[in-house]
């Protein structure tokens, strides 16, 4: 399903400048949560988590309810860069099981010989370089990491660092098409964020995990709604699609360290006691099984920002 949404957008952006007398190709903003679970949305029915932007977002767009992705973050993001199947591009998993072939063609040079610039923010995958290669050797014009695999750096908290990187980029882009990729590392392990965020949750009486967890992901949206501000105050809303999509199930945890629950284990672990707030629908499986609530990913695509 990830190949036909890339094979979209180039189509998509092809096509564009020639509708509604638009004078030139869309931008694209694309968002990625990292282990965000389809039940980890106010959306999809969580009635605890805050997701104001995403929801928002959801009424707003073509939300697909049915949307597939890999069970883990780089099959999901090899297939989405290159618009392939995982398996075909030498990723089988993580780690050392995820190294795309040097061969591969990625998004943005798909993108590059229609003008556009091609920015990258946050996670990629294989840590500060993405897949044996830097961002840049893959097509990208500019790359940030953010905090890398943590939530916080020196620099400060790596969702803030990717969103400040990507709004001063979109302020300066001019008439210039560009393709902007923000990968947040949230909600992954470890759930960590500022204390503003944590407390409500607290207040709530529900469990430290659940406030870092939830207020990480309160963090995000609302870094994501400075991003569709940006692009508002520009005045490039009517011309920029906007997707987001999470890159794999949700991961059960209690105490910042993996349950390790599997459908198919005998006899089965426990799930944590939170399990049942992150997964309302009571969805089979988790990150890692290609069950639907390890591959299940709700995507929304908006082709105008609305106010």
């Amino acid at each position: 399903m990830i190949k036909w949404m890339v094979v979209g957008l180039v189509f998509a952006c092809g096509a564009f400048a020639d509708v509604d007398g638009a004078s030139r190709s869309p931008n694209i903003l694309l968002i990625i949560s990292d282990d965000q679970g389809y039940g980890d949305f106010g959306f999809t029915g969580n009635k605890v988590v805050q997701t104001p932007t995403l929801d928002r977002l959801s009424r707003e767009s073509a939300f697909y309810l049915h949307f597939v992705v890999g069970p883990a973050c780089t099959p999901t993001r090899a297939s989405l860069f290159a618009g392939r199947h995982h398996l075909d591009m030498g990723v089988w998993g993580v780690g050392s099981r995820g190294r795309v072939r040097r061969d591969e063609t990625l998004m943005p040079k798909f993108f590059s010989p229609s003008g556009y610039a091609a920015w990258a923010f946050g996670k990629m995958d294989g840590g500060l370089h993405m897949m044996e290669m830097t961002p840049i050797d893959r097509g990208f014009d500019s790359f940030l990491p953010g905090a890398g695999y943590a939530q916080r750096n020196k620099q400060g908290w790596g969702a803030e660092l990717i969103t400040d990187a990507a709004v001063e980029k979109i302020r300066q882009a001019g008439d210039k098409p560009w393709l902007a990729y923000v990968g947040y590392v949230i909600p992954h392990l470890d759930w960590y964020c500022p204390e503003s965020y944590a407390e409500p949750f607290r207040k709530k009486g529900y469990s430290e995990d659940i406030a870092q967890c939830y207020g990480s992901i309160k963090q995000m949206d609302d870094q994501i709604a400075r991003l569709l501000k940006a692009v508002k105050e520009t005045g490039q809303a009517e011309n920029t699609i906007v997707l987001f999509m999470s890159d794999n199930g949700s991961l059960d945890a209690m105490g910042q360290q993996e349950m390790g629950v599997w459908e198919n284990a005998k006899p089965k672990n426990p799930h944590s006691p939170d399990w049942g707030i992150r997964n309302p629908g009571n969805l089979i499986g988790r990150k890692g099984e290609v069950w639907d609530n390890g591959i299940r990913s709700p995507l929304e695509h908006i082709t105008i920002v609305m106010p």
